[in-house]
């Protein structure tokens, strides 16, 4: 049995509501949709918000999930850049239509300017990824807010080493151009 059949295995059960598969999706995705949800909303409460709101709507989407070439990690990342969206917003109506300089900088660790002029970067990052193709979308996704090398991502998108490569690039090539000021 390789990895892809392990996993359709893990899936149905999971599908099933079988408690020991879904703990297992949990554990085998959990870092990867928690450093994707810290890196888009840059705080520990709010990116362990979206990583559970992540695989609760997971377990609740699961019995819908077909296998139509759509690797299994990429969709459950859709439903992690959704859950994403909906913390920040929330965090966004919270505060009052903004974001409170003093939570990011407590204690004075940081310096509020410098804290405001990252938040901006990071926030013009993430609008431009989400303008990407989606196949640039997903690639970007998988290897820097996923953590996985060329060979997984190819393997993951059904894609050659060589075209994730080409895709990256693209990627790359285009949110340098979209993010420069």
């Amino acid at each position: 049995m390789d990895e892809a059949d392990g996993l359709q295995r893990v899936v149905s059960a999971a599908r099933n509501r079988d408690r020991d598969a879904i703990a297992h999706l949990f554990d085998l995705y959990y870092d990867a949709v928690y450093r994707y949800a810290y890196a888009r909303l840059g705080r520990v409460a709010d990116a362990e918000d979206a990583t559970a709101e992540t695989f609760a709507a997971m377990v609740q989407s699961l019995p819908r999930f077909q296998w139509r070439g759509v690797p299994f990690e990429a969709w459950l990342f859709r439903i992690a850049m959704s859950k994403v969206v909906d913390v920040a917003r929330h965090r966004t109506r919270v505060r009052s239509g903004g974001d409170s300089v003093a939570d990011d900088t407590a204690g004075g660790a940081a310096d509020p300017a410098h804290v405001v002029a990252v938040r901006e970067v990071r926030r013009e990052l993430v609008v431009a990824v989400e303008d990407l193709p989606a196949d640039q979308r997903d690639v970007v996704m998988l290897r820097f807010f996923g953590g996985r090398s060329i060979r997984e991502t190819a393997e993951l998108l059904g894609r050659s080493e060589g075209a994730i490569k080409q895709l990256q690039f693209r990627a790359l090539t285009g949110l340098r151009r979209r993010t420069r000021r």
